[in-house]
């Protein structure tokens, strides 16, 4: 083993770091206030990453966050969290979830008011009518929200907005992606200059990140800090059935057990070709393309100002999926440190309690991304 020589690309994490040239390992004992800064993402210095998750795939949320705030020093690196359990507020995209009941919602959410993160509690359903107002758990969320240090709460339903300010007012309202899609703000910047006057960050459309014209006006007339950018949307860049597509989800949340809505969501899926999509923000060639960004797509908007920016998780079928999107942002991306963020990767899957596949082969929570 002497004989051998250490690879010259692998870094020396030991006390000495500033003499040595190479070390094979990150030793155990390396002094915690080295930690693992040189993992973080070097690109984008000063982005407030918005991490989902919550409610959703806790584990592998929990996980990565607090591995994050011990090693990568910036505390801006994971500013927020957001998520829901499901309500008359909310909307699932693959199966219904079950209802949290009330003490689970409280005990995890206990969890993030005691770090220095901003909790949003998203409400995406845009349809919600006068009657679902009183829904007994989005109501007991708004309450236990309002109470948090750091919280906050997006919407997608401009009724339920003007209910959160007339019963929640110390809450800090958003505009959620689903509004600006249910009412077809996609593309007019006046609809955006006027949702930052009545919000205090507004999502931007999907198809419109990528809109650099669009961009530049909105920072350079209401500021770049109020407006949020999603980097991992799975679905399809310009996708035709995208309103209609949240259209079916808030009905199936209205009417969970009507065929014909379930029908419709599968029609619709079929007439986008979403088995399809390429995955890869590179060139798909004669596929569809997702709505991901590359690195180069992210860095002509930071060099706009932007810094809020959103890792989604609601349409990714499983934790793995989102838990390798968001490893793609918040790990540097230079080559000679994949080694170690590899090994960091693998140490962080193991402390995620395993799933109990539906299948014996152990393998359904990883297959293609398909809707039941």
């Amino acid at each position: 083993m002497s004989n051998i020589p250490a690879p010259s690309n692998f870094i020396s994490l030991a006390p000495d770091a500033a003499k040595a040239s190479s070390a094979p390992f990150v030793g155990i004992a390396a002094p915690r206030e080295k930690k693992l800064a040189v993992l973080a993402d070097e690109d984008f210095p000063e982005a407030r990453w918005n991490l989902g998750g919550f409610f959703l795939y806790d584990n592998v949320r929990r996980v990565l966050h607090d591995f994050v705030r011990q090693q990568f020093l910036r505390e801006n690196t994971i500013a927020e969290t957001h998520g829901a359990p499901p309500c008359a507020w909310t909307l699932d995209w693959f199966q219904c979830r079950p209802l949290t009941p009330p003490n689970e919602i409280a005990a995890l959410l206990k969890t993030v008011a005691d770090k220095p993160t901003t909790f949003v509690l998203q409400l995406d359903n845009p349809d919600v009518p006068a009657e679902r107002l009183n829904d007994a758990v989005g109501n007991a969320l708004l309450t236990f929200v309002a109470r948090m240090p750091r919280g906050a709460v997006s919407v997608a339903s401009e009724r339920l907005a003007e209910h959160v300010r007339g019963k929640f007012p110390s809450l800090q309202l958003r505009a959620g992606v689903n509004k600006v899609v249910a009412e077809r703000g996609r593309g007019n910047a006046d609809y955006y200059l006027d949702a930052a006057k009545k919000f205090a960050v507004v999502a931007v459309h999907p198809d419109d990140v990528f809109d650099a014209a669009l961009l530049e006006k909105l920072a350079g007339t209401a500021g770049a800090d109020k407006f949020e950018i999603t980097v991992n949307d799975t679905c399809l860049r310009s996708c035709p059935v995208r309103e209609r597509h949240v259209a079916a989800l808030a009905g199936i949340r209205a009417d969970p057990w009507n065929a014909d809505l379930l029908r419709e969501r599968h029609r619709l899926l079929a007439e986008a070709k979403c088995e399809q999509v390429c995955g890869r923000p590179a060139d798909a060639g004669a596929f569809p393309r997702a709505a991901l960004f590359s690195r180069e797509e992210l860095k002509a908007i930071y060099a706009l100002g932007f810094r809020r920016f959103r890792i989604q998780a609601e349409t990714l079928r499983s934790e793995i999926s989102f838990f390798w999107s968001a490893l793609g942002w918040l790990f540097t991306a230079r080559p000679e440190r994949r080694h170690h963020m590899g090994l960091i990767a693998t140490s962080l899957i193991t402390r995620i309690t395993p799933p109990v596949p539906a299948l014996q082969s152990g393998l359904s929570p990883f297959v293609k991304r398909k809707y039941d």
